[in-house]
C-alpha cells in the first residue's frame, strides 16, 4: 500500500493506466493514469504541512477535512514532487482562504489533477449495481452499515475491475466538474456514513460547496497520459 515513509523525498502514488477512455463528443482515445488509492493523511501532510487540520486521522486513512481548493493545491504539490508541470494555474496554499469562488485555469500538462465526472463514471464500469463498479457492497465499500461511522485505512476492501480501491464508500471523491452552480463541485462514490441507496450507481448527483471542509470527502488523483 503506497503510504509515504519518513526519510523519502518522493511521495509514491501507485497508478493504473486507463487505455480505452474516450472523451465526450470525441472519437480518439484519451488514456490517463488514475491513483489506485485515496490520498492518505500522511501523503497530504508531508507535501502541504496540513495547516488546515480539523480532525485527527491515522496516517493510512484517506485525507479529509479539506476543501476543493486544498485538493487542487495538493495536486500541484504532488506534480512538483514528481518533476511534472503543475496542472492548475490556480495555487492557493493550505491555510489561506478563499471563502468564495476563485476562478482557476489549467495548463493542460500531464501534472496531477482531479478527475472529471465523465472520467469517474468510466472508471465505475457499466452495468453494476453500486458506485465504483461493484455488485457486492460488503466486499468493496465502507458505508453506514459496516464502517462504525468512521473512515478506514485505504485499500482494505476489494478493488474494481481497473484495480482501484474504495471507489465506493470510505470517502466521497472530489471531481473537477460542477453541476448547476459554479460555486459547487461534484463529489462521487459515497462515504463511510452513506446509506446503501446513496451508493447506488443510479443515485442522484451530489454536490458540495467548493469552500466546504467536510470530514467525508477526500482525493483520488489522475493525470494525463502522453
Amino acid at each position: 500500500m503506497p503510504v509515504y515513509c519518513e526519510g523519502e523525498d518522493r511521495v509514491e502514488v501507485e497508478l493504473a493506466l486507463i487505455k480505452d477512455y474516450v472523451k465526450p463528443r470525441e472519437e480518439k482515445k484519451s488514456p490517463f493514469y488514475v491513483a489506485k488509492y485515496h490520498i492518505t493523511e500522511k501523503q497530504f501532510h508531508y507535501l502541504t504541512g496540513d495547516y488546515n487540520r480539523r480532525i485527527e486521522v491515522a496516517d493510512d486513512h484517506p485525507k479529509v477535512g479539506i476543501n476543493w481548493f486544498n485538493a487542487m493545491y495538493f495536486c500541484n504539490r504532488l506534480s512538483r514532487n514528481h518533476g511534472l508541470e503543475p496542472y492548475y494555474k490556480f495555487d492557493i496554499p493550505i491555510g489561506k482562504r478563499p471563502d468564495a469562488w476563485v476562478e482557476h485555469t489549467t495548463t493542460g500538462s500531464n501534472g496531477y489533477r482531479l478527475p472529471t465526472v465523465d472520467e469517474w463514471m468510466f472508471l465505475q464500469n457499466d452495468n453494476t449495481i453500486y458506485a465504483g463498479g461493484s455488485n457486492d457492497l460488503e466486499a468493496t465499500a465502507w458505508y453506514q452499515e459496516n464502517s462504525g461511522n468512521e473512515t478506514h485505512p485505504v485499500g482494505l476492501k476489494q478493488p474494481n475491475k481497473f484495480g482501484l480501491y474504495d471507489m465506493a464508500g470510505n470517502v466521497w471523491e472530489f471531481t473537477d466538474t460542477f453541476l448547476y452552480n459554479e460555486n459547487y463541485i461534484r463529489v462521487m462514490g459515497g462515504a463511510y456514513d452513506s446509506k446503501e441507496a446513496q451508493l447506488s450507481a443510479y443515485a442522484d448527483p451530489k454536490q458540495i460547496l467548493k469552500t466546504a471542509h467536510q470530514l467525508n470527502v477526500g482525493i483520488r488523483v489522475v493525470r494525463n497520459f502522453y
